[in-house]
C-alpha cells in the first residue's frame, strides 16, 4: 500500500502538482488528450455556383440555409457552441427579399436586423477613414420632373393680320352680283363647282369649270396680301355695309370659325353669314373678270362644297349649320346691295324656316360639306402614288390641329374612304403662340399673324428674350402634341385595324397646313418616327390646276379648297367614324378531349 503511494507521489513532484488535498468540485479533472494536427486535403471539386446576391470571397455572407467551403487559412472544423433556434430566427431574413449585396470592397455591408438590435457597429473601412467620399452610399437620384404649362386663354391675345387693309375700290361687289356672264350668246349649260375652305386664319377657293381648275386670287379686296390666302376678316362700315379686310373708322369682325365650332352663337352665325356673302361675291366677280372669255356665253348652273374637320363633320348637326349659313351667304351676295349684318340676319332666318328667295334656282341640295381631309388628299387619290389601306393626316392650322387616320381602298365604281379615328384639338400655331407669350412673360393683346410662323430661336429673337428662354415651354408643347398623334395611332392600332400591313411596311401619312413647317410641329413628327414606321407623302400638282401666282410648295395650302371643287359625285363616299364598328376579336372555342379517352 505505502509502495504505490509513494509511487503516485513521485509522479506528481515530477509534474508540478500540489500534494495537498483540495476541494473534489474546484479540482478539474484533466485526461491525457493527444492531439494530432489536421491534415489539410485540397479540394478538387468544381466550385459550387453562388447566388448572385451574395458576393464571393468573404466568410459570412452566404445565403441561408447553404453551406460554404471555408476560406484559406480557416480552419474546417464546426463550431463548438452552434447558435441557438432563437437567435438563427433572428438574424435569417428571406432570401428572396434581401437586396443585392454590394460588390465592391468599399462599401458598408449592412447588419443582420438581430445584430443591430444588439447594438453591434460596423467598423468603418479604411477609404471611409481617409474621408473619401467612395465609401458613402449615395441614394438614386430622380430624374428631374417635367414642367408643366396651363393652356393659354385665347381671348386675351388677339391676332391681326398687318397685310388685311380692305381695297378703296369696291367695285368688284356690283359684278360679284350676278350669276352669269353674257348669257345672251346662249352656249348652253354648264355645271361649275366652287370648293370653300373656309380656314381659322384664312379662307382659300378654287372654281372648277369644265376641264380646268382656277386658284381665286384676292388682290382685288385685300391689299399687299398673299395672293391666295385671304384672311378671315370683314369691316362693318359707319353706313352699315361691310367689306372684305380691315377698314379704318369700321368694326373689325374676326375669330369667325372658332366661334361656330366652339359654341355658335346667333350672333356668330350671322357674321359667318356675311362673310361667306362677301366671299362668294368677289369669287364671282373674280372669274368673270379674270376668265371672263371661259364663263361668257353658258348659263351656268353653280355648286359649293365647304370643308369641315372630320370630328365635326361626323355631327350631323354641325354639318347641317355649315350648309345652311353657306347657303345663306351665296343668297345674301347674289342680291342687289351691300351686304348688312341686318340683311344677313334676315336671309339666314328665311334659310333656318325653309323659305326665301332662291336667286337663279339655286337649291340648298346643291351646298355639301365634307371632311377636310378627303378633299386635302383628292390629287394623291388621283396620281399614280396613290396607296390603298391605312392612311393618317395631320392638317396644322391657326387653330386646330386635326389628326385622321383613315382607310383607302376602290371598289369597281367608285372611291371609299372609312374614318377610323380622327381628333380635332386646339394644338394651332395661334395656341403655339400663347404658350410662347406666356412662359416668356409678354404682355402683348395684339398680335401679327406672321408671329405665329416663327420657330423657337425667331420667336426668341424678335421679342428679345434669352436664347433658350422657351425651351421648357417647346419641350412641353412638342411632347402635348406628341401624343395627341401617337394615341390616334395607339387606338387606330388596338381597336380599329390592327392587322393592316402598313404597320410593318409604313403608314403613308401627309403633315398639311399654314403650320406644317413650324419647328415645333416637326419636331414631334420626328420622335414619333422614332418609335412608329411613318411614310410621309408629299401632295401631287393636280392636272388642269391653273396656277396663277400659286408657287407648286405652297399647293398644300389650298389642296382642301381643290378636292372641294371636284363635284359631289367624284369626292367619293365616305363612312363616319360612328358607322365602322370597332375590331372584334373572336376567341376560338375549348375542345373537351376528354370524351375521346377511357379512364382507367
Amino acid at each position: 500500500m505505502a509502495d504505490w503511494k509513494s509511487g503516485l507521489r513521485q509522479a506528481a513532484d515530477q509534474l508540478g502538482l500540489s500534494s495537498k488535498p483540495k476541494d473534489r468540485a474546484a479540482v478539474p479533472v484533466s485526461v491525457p488528450v493527444s492531439i494530432r494536427p489536421v491534415s489539410r486535403v485540397p479540394d478538387e471539386r468544381p466550385a459550387v455556383p453562388r447566388m448572385p446576391d451574395y458576393p464571393t470571397g468573404s466568410s459570412g455572407n452566404a445565403a441561408p440555409g447553404r453551406a460554404t467551403t471555408p476560406a484559406v487559412g480557416t480552419s474546417s472544423r464546426l463550431d463548438a457552441h452552434p447558435p441557438s433556434r432563437a437567435e438563427v430566427a433572428a438574424t435569417t431574413t428571406d432570401p428572396l427579399a434581401r437586396k443585392p449585396a454590394p460588390t465592391s470592397g468599399n462599401r458598408v455591408r449592412p447588419l443582420p436586423p438581430g445584430l443591430r438590435s444588439a447594438g453591434y457597429s460596423i467598423p468603418r473601412t479604411r477609404l471611409e477613414q481617409r474621408g473619401n467620399p467612395v465609401g458613402a452610399i449615395k441614394p438614386l437620384q430622380a430624374p428631374p420632373a417635367k414642367a408643366k404649362f396651363s393652356a393659354p386663354d385665347m381671348a386675351k391675345h388677339t391676332v391681326c393680320f398687318g397685310a388685311a387693309d380692305a381695297c378703296a375700290d369696291q367695285g368688284w361687289q356690283e359684278v360679284g352680283t350676278a350669276l352669269t356672264l353674257q348669257p345672251w350668246q346662249n352656249r348652253g349649260r354648264q355645271q361649275c363647282t366652287v370648293g370653300l375652305d373656309f380656314g381659322t386664319a384664312f379662307t382659300k377657293a378654287c372654281v372648277q369649270f369644265r376641264q380646268s381648275t382656277f386658284v381665286v386670287h384676292w388682290d382685288r379686296a385685300i391689299q399687299h396680301c398673299a395672293p391666295v390666302l385671304l384672311p378671315c376678316v370683314f369691316t362693318v362700315e359707319p353706313d352699315g355695309s361691310c367689306v372684305l379686310g380691315a377698314a379704318s373708322g369700321g368694326r373689325v369682325r374676326s375669330d369667325l370659325k372658332m366661334s361656330l365650332l366652339t359654341g355658335p352663337t346667333a350672333d356668330s352665325k350671322i357674321n359667318a353669314t356675311a362673310f361667306l356673302a362677301l366671299v362668294t361675291r368677289y369669287i364671282r366677280s373674280w372669274v368673270f373678270s379674270r376668265h371672263g372669255n371661259a364663263f361668257s356665253g353658258f348659263h351656268i348652273e353653280w355648286f359649293v362644297n365647304v370643308g369641315l374637320p372630320a370630328v365635326p363633320w361626323d355631327d350631323l348637326a354641325v354639318r347641317d349649320l355649315y350648309r345652311s349659313i353657306a347657303f345663306a351667304g351665296w343668297q345674301l351676295g347674289a342680291l342687289g346691295g351691300p351686304v348688312t349684318i341686318e340683311a344677313a340676319a334676315s336671309v339666314l332666318a328665311q334659310v333656318e324656316a325653309g323659305t326665301g328667295v332662291q336667286p337663279g334656282d339655286l337649291q340648298k341640295e346643291r351646298f355639301g360639306a365634307f371632311p377636310e381631309f378627303v378633299a386635302q388628299i383628292n390629287s394623291y387619290r388621283k396620281s399614280p402614288q396613290r396607296r390603298r389601306d391605312l392612311h393618317l393626316l395631320v392638317d396644322v392650322g391657326a387653330g386646330t390641329v386635326d389628326i385622321v387616320s383613315f382607310h383607302v381602298w376602290e371598289p369597281e365604281e367608285t372611291d371609299r374612304y372609312l374614318i377610323l379615328k380622327a381628333s380635332v384639338k386646339s394644338r394651332g400655331t395661334h395656341v403655339l403662340l400663347g404658350y410662347r407669350a406666356n412662359a416668356g412673360g409678354l404682355d402683348h393683346v395684339r398680335w401679327d399673324e406672321e408671329s405665329a410662323g416663327f420657330s423657337r430661336r425667331q420667336f426668341e429673337a424678335k421679342f428679345w428674350l434669352c436664347p433658350g428662354k422657351l425651351g421648357p415651354v417647346q419641350e412641353y408643347f412638342v411632347d402635348q402634341f406628341r401624343i395627341l398623334i401617337e394615341g390616334v395611332l395607339r387606338q387606330t392600332k388596338a381597336r380599329r385595324y390592327e392587322t393592316s400591313p402598313a404597320w410593318s411596311e409604313g403608314v403613308p401619312f401627309f403633315l398639311c397646313g399654314g403650320g406644317r413647317n413650324v419647328d415645333a410641329y416637326r419636331e414631334a413628327i420626328r420622335r414619333i418616327g422614332t418609335k412608329w414606321r411613318l411614310l410621309e407623302m408629299q401632295l401631287p400638282w393636280p392636272d388642269g390646276l391653273v396656277q396663277g401666282e400659286l408657287a407648286p410648295s405652297d399647293f398644300h395650302r389650298v389642296s382642301v379648297a381643290h378636292g372641294l371643287s371636284y363635284s359631289q359625285e367624284n369626292i367619293g363616299e365616305i363612312e363616319r367614324e360612328s358607322e365602322v364598328p370597332d375590331l372584334v376579336r373572336t376567341v376560338s372555342a375549348t375542345v373537351d378531349y376528354t370524351s375521346r379517352y377511357i379512364d382507367k
